[in-house]
């Protein structure tokens, strides 16, 4: 992170670092805490009332405590390893003889033995003793050895720094702890530390040195918010030091000014920017120089997280770590409720950032011409992963966006291959509605009604025009007329042949009306049938132009005193010329009947004494063949029928 050299930000910069070579700290390690000597100890009150002072600091008012190497009763404590030292103190593993348990020794090295290094020790001691909290780490005793310095006997916790976690995520103590989810686990550890400021807050004590290294991750998962050596209470801020204080990688930029602008907000950034390095790996505040680090947290610009970062955790860091304290959460309290939110919504936002993945694919499948059922698969599987990430977290906007998203590429192809329906549904599924995307699936509807009726006329011509249609009906009714007139002039044929019976103009006429009043009650019987459709109307208007052709031959060979054998000539002769022009218009397989008819003409002119008998076998034939074509088709149209259901 930079700043702009010429700008006044540069000069308090400067200021600030001329301050700290002054006091040897101008090549300090920005991870390193800056503790500046101090021009006496400042007075710590507490609830009890009492104080202590630089009056105080000859250590003369605490109990004197036995300590040393060697294994005698004695002593009180035994001394048997050193765990850790710092820029003034070292902190023994010792045995605190009385109750047979191990303990953190911590005392300030030899040349360290001065009034403001006692204060410091002193009021780590006193600040950590008053803030009993699980996350603070308990102080069983305050004492002085044999040389007056001051030992604080303290809880040993038997662990490792958060910043060893942090910066290695193949650390070996995430074995011994147990961890799956590091991000998780980190998070929770983050909220602990949370625990430990608001406590302190509620006394009015500020900690002012947040950071990984002063977090002890004990190996059964304890946590301990350490180093209470720059703390501060909020109602002695006059009194206390103007020299700066804290570690420049973590600092907040009000830091810089000294004590006097501190809040609990401050603390708020301090915890905020040790988020940044759990979720980054790196400080908040970077540079070549102590002087680019400290422009870095005067200036504390917002930072543009990748996508290995959770947005929601992004927001959340930049804001808690804005140049101004008015933007940050008010409290330590409140920081922590927001990432206790966050790990809620975890398993939302998981669950999106799969789907998000799942549609990565979708897109590759579209791209690629896939088959559909795969799509199909993997849109449900994006569909339903964003809408369950909205029901376990209605807030997830990542979750909205991806079911928009996918919602939309899936109606845009819906609609590209006009599957309307499927368009409609995805459409009115979007969260956010898509005027344009409305107009354009309203247009394909229109555009398919309009197919969809072409369809329905086509269905209803090729229906129309379907000679199988009431063929059935047709079938039956000419047979019925093969037979009946079969029978009827064969019969009076037969009659006249052995002289019973004499054929006249009378009874020719009288034979044919009784034929039409036949055919009519025909008609009338099957009539749905026979006038449903085109065809069906043409053939049955055939038949009756055929009969009324025969009834005027007869009635004009009654009028005229026709020969009686010229009559049936003339029948077969229109029945040949309507079966003819129907076979023309509408069946060509009926022109096998006209040509029979025109054969039985022909006959009947070539022997009139037995026009009446070849009249009969032709009208035999060719209603039995017409009977048979029928049938054939009303056969073929109920397998087709049975076929499609």
């Amino acid at each position: 992170m930079t700043y702009d050299d010429e700008t006044a930000e540069a000069n308090r910069v400067r200021s600030v670092l001329e301050t700290l070579v002054q006091a040897g700290h101008g090549a300090a390690d920005p991870r390193a805490t800056i503790k500046l000597p101090e021009n006496g100890a400042a007075t710590l009150l507490f609830d009890s009332g009492t104080e202590l002072g630089p009056a105080s600091m000859s250590m003369g008012g605490l109990p004197a405590l036995a300590i040393g190497d060697e294994a005698v009763d004695e002593l009180d404590l035994q001394v048997l390893s050193v765990l850790g030292e710092g820029g003034m103190g070292r902190v023994d593993r010792a045995v605190q003889r009385s109750l047979r348990r191990e303990v953190a020794v911590k005392r300030l090295k030899p040349r360290h033995h001065t009034v403001e290094s006692r204060a410091a020790l002193l009021q780590e001691a006193l600040f950590t003793g008053f803030l009993e909290h699980p996350n603070i780490v308990p102080v069983h005793l305050l004492g002085r050895d044999a040389d007056g310095e001051p030992v604080l006997v303290m809880k040993r916790v038997e662990g490792v720094a958060w910043s060893e976690l942090t910066l290695a995520p193949d650390n070996p103590h995430w074995g011994i702890l147990g961890v799956g989810d590091q991000l998780r686990f980190h998070l929770e550890v983050f909220t602990q530390v949370c625990h430990a400021l608001h406590f302190a807050h509620s006394h009015g004590i500020l900690h002012r040195d947040v950071k990984p290294e002063n977090v002890m991750i004990g190996h059964f998962g304890e946590v301990y918010l350490l180093d209470w050596g720059l703390a501060l209470r909020l109602d002695k801020l006059a009194e206390a030091s103007p020299n700066i204080v804290g570690t420049p990688a973590f600092m907040a930029p009000e830091m810089l000014d000294g004590p006097l602008g501190v809040t609990e907000r401050t603390d708020v950034y301090l915890a905020a920017a040790t988020l940044h390095e759990v979720l980054t790996g790196t400080p908040r505040h970077d540079g070549e120089s102590l002087e680019s680090v400290l422009g870095a947290a005067l200036v504390s610009r917002a930072v543009d997280y990748d996508d290995s970062v959770p947005e929601e955790l992004a927001r959340l860091c930049n804001r808690a770590t804005s140049v101004d304290p008015a933007v940050r959460p008010e409290s330590a309290l409140a920081l922590r409720l927001e990432v206790e939110e966050f790990l809620e919504h975890r398993g939302s936002i998981q669950l999106a950032d799969e789907s998000d993945a799942a549609m990565g694919r979708l897109r590759a499948q579209i791209e690629a011409s896939a088959p559909e059922p795969g799509l199909l698969a993997i849109f449900r599987e994006c569909r339903f992963g964003y809408l369950h990430a909205l029901r376990m977290w209605p807030g997830n906007v990542e979750a909205e966006r991806g079911l928009q998203s996918v919602l939309e590429l899936m109606a845009r192809r819906a609609l590209s291959r006009g599957d309307h329906s499927f368009a409609q549904t995805l459409v009115a599924e979007l969260p956010d509605p898509r005027p344009d995307l409305d107009a354009k699936v309203a247009e394909l509807g229109r555009a398919l009604q309009i197919n969809q009726r072409k369809v329905e006329q086509f269905a209803e011509l090729q229906q129309d025009l379907d000679i199988a249609v009431g063929a059935r009906e047709r079938a039956w009714a000419t047979g019925v007329m093969a037979i009946g007139l079969a029978l009827t002039t064969g019969t009076a044929a037969v009659l006249r042949r052995v002289g019973r019976i004499e054929i006249t103009h009378d009874t020719t006429t009288m034979a044919i009306t009784l034929i039409f009043v036949a055919l009519a009650g025909i008609l009338l019987v099957w009539r749905r049938q026979l006038l449903a459709t085109t065809i069906n109307r043409r053939l049955t208007g055939a038949v009756g132009v055929t009969v009324m052709g025969v009834m005027a031959n007869r009635y004009a060979a009654y009028a005229l005193d026709w020969p009686i054998e010229g009559v049936f000539v003339f029948d077969l002769l229109v029945l040949a010329v309507t079966l003819a022009v129907t076979a023309v218009t509408v069946e060509m397989r009926m022109m096998w009947v006209a040509g029979l008819s025109f054969v039985g003409m022909m006959g009947a002119a070539l022997w009139p004494g037995y026009s009446m008998e070849i009249e009969a076998v032709t009208l035999l034939l060719g209603l039995g063949i017409l009977s048979k074509l029928w049938y054939r088709l009303s056969r073929r149209r109920v397998s087709s029928a049975s076929a499609v259901e």
